[in-house]
């Protein structure tokens, strides 16, 4: 996967967030400013994700529910954390 297309990469990850959504596991999700990041509200906090990591914290809230080791990690930023 590492030469999928940016505009498929997108697609799936808006595919994912809106079941996401649905399912009421996420609260929020969007296209962050720089275009290759993803936002997703994740229990009433904003986070930016880079596109490929978006990608794989759907997949894995929407499997098993409880990606919560996911956000332990550093590939993150809080909305608080960034520059706006």
């Amino acid at each position: 996967m590492a030469n999928y297309p940016q505009a498929e990469l997108k697609n799936e990850i808006e595919h994912l967030a809106e079941e996401a959504f649905h399912r009421h596991l996420i609260s929020g999700y969007g296209i962050g400013e720089s275009g290759d990041e993803f936002q997703i509200v994740y229990e009433g906090k904003p986070r930016h994700f880079s596109l490929e990591y978006a990608r794989n914290f759907l997949r894995q809230l929407i499997s098993h529910k409880e990606p919560a080791h996911l956000l332990q990690l550093d590939h993150h930023l809080d909305l608080n954390q960034s520059a706006l």
